[in-house]
C-alpha cells in the first residue's frame, strides 16, 4: 500500500477518534412557548349552528325587555344555566332582579345585549369545558389592550371599570358562556374566591364585582 493511500485513512481515524471523545456542546434551553390569544369571532355566522341559535335566542329575549323571557333558557338536558354562587338557591329571574340596578332586571337585560354584541373567543376547545364566552376579553390581558380594542371595551364598561379591570390584571364584568351543542352554560359577574379561601359564604356578587373565569363554568351542583 503506497502513503498517497494510507494518510487519507488515519486521518479519517483520528477525526472519528476526536469526535467520540470531544466534549459536546449543552442543549440551549427551549424559549419559553408564548400561549397565543384564542381568535376573537365577530361574525355570529361562524358560530356553531347551536351556538349562534342560542346566542340568537337570548339576545331577541333581551332585547323583548321581559326578564321572564329567559326563565326557559335556563335549563338544559345537564341540569341549569350557572348564574350565581354554589351555595345560592335563589330562584334565577329574582337574583338578575336583585343584582340589576332598577331592580326590574332591565338593566342585566341590558347587559346581555351589549356582551353579546360584542365579540366571541372559543376556550377549551374539545375539552369538558368547551365553551364560547362573551365577551372575548375575558381571554385578554387588559393591560394589553389595542386603543380599538378599548373603544370596544368602553362599550359594554365605563371608564373606571377597565381601569379597575387593568389593576386587577383580569376581566371583572359580565361573561356569558355557551355550550358547542347550545346549551347555556353561565351567565355570571362577582368573584367569590377569596371568600372561599377563607372558608366562609361568598359575598352576593354586584355589578362591577370582580369575576374571573370559572373552572367549572358549568351547572348548579345538585341540591343536598
Amino acid at each position: 500500500m503506497s502513503r498517497t493511500c494510507l494518510l487519507p485513512a488515519v486521518f479519517i481515524a483520528f477525526c472519528l477518534n476526536f469526535a467520540a471523545y470531544a466534549p459536546q456542546a449543552t442543549a440551549a434551553p427551549p424559549a419559553a412557548v408564548k400561549v397565543a390569544a384564542p381568535p376573537v369571532i365577530y361574525n355570529p355566522n361562524a358560530l356553531p349552528p347551536p351556538v349562534r341559535f342560542m346566542r340568537d335566542t337570548i339576545l331577541s329575549a333581551a332585547k323583548s325587555g321581559d326578564i321572564e323571557a329567559l326563565r326557559p333558557l335556563f335549563t338544559h338536558k345537564n341540569g341549569s344555566t350557572r348564574l350565581m354562587s354554589e351555595e345560592s338557591r335563589q330562584d334565577p329571574i329574582v337574583y338578575l332582579k336583585t343584582i340589576s340596578a332598577d331592580g326590574q332586571g332591565l338593566e342585566i337585560l341590558a347587559s346581555l345585549v351589549q356582551i353579546l354584541q360584542t365579540g366571541a373567543v372559543h376556550l377549551n376547545s374539545g375539552g369538558k369545558e368547551d365553551v364560547y364566552v362573551w365577551p372575548y376579553f375575558v381571554a385578554l390581558s387588559p393591560q394589553n389592550l389595542s386603543r380599538a380594542q378599548i373603544v370596544e371595551a368602553y362599550e359594554i364598561m365605563s371608564v373606571d371599570d377597565l381601569d379597575t379591570i387593568k389593576e386587577i390584571g383580569h376581566y371583572i364584568y359580565f361573561r356569558l358562556g355557551i355550550a358547542p351543542d347550545g346549551q347555556w352554560r353561565f351567565f355570571l359577574t362577582g368573584d367569590d374566591t377569596a371568600d372561599k379561601a377563607e372558608n366562609s359564604a361568598p359575598a352576593m356578587p354586584k355589578r362591577g364585582d370582580n369575576i374571573a373565569l370559572p373552572d367549572d363554568s358549568g351547572d348548579l351542583p345538585p341540591d343536598e
